[in-house]
């Protein structure tokens, strides 16, 4: 992509926009687990470039072999499109950048200790 500049308070609106729309992508894994937990707040969004009419996002997947990349791949780029008409999405797994719980948001992390403290007695300390 070729970055074209613009200007840091359009930059800043269109950063704030695009996260509002991701904000709304839920995790299916998290889901799946009756953990409804976006993926802002599972940390997997790792960066994000913006140009002119482009934007690309950049993920961390929780693990390589995740079957769901494709599907949250998708819905990234229609709900970014969606929030932003004009703007052209594209999504770039970082392979190389590894998920920790530790990129989780505090509340986040909180809801998956109780969790897993409720369910399944499993006390762990949090850092």
């Amino acid at each position: 992509m070729t970055a074209a500049i613009l200007p840091m308070e359009r930059e800043s609106e269109l950063h704030d926009e695009i996260m509002a729309a991701l904000s709304g992508i839920g995790d299916p894994c998290m889901a799946a687990a009756g953990l409804p937990t976006s993926i802002v707040d599972l940390g997997l969004i790792d960066g994000i470039d913006i140009d002119q009419s482009h934007v690309c996002i950049r993920i961390v997947f929780t693990e390589a072999g995740c079957p769901f990349t494709h599907k949250v791949a998708d819905a990234i780029i229609a709900a970014v499109e969606a929030q932003v008409p004009g703007l052209t999405a594209m999504v770039v797994p970082e392979w190389r950048e590894q998920w920790t719980e530790g990129r989780m948001t505090p509340a986040a992390r909180a809801k998956l200790m109780a969790t897993r403290q409720g369910r399944l007695g499993v006390r762990r300390e949090q850092k």
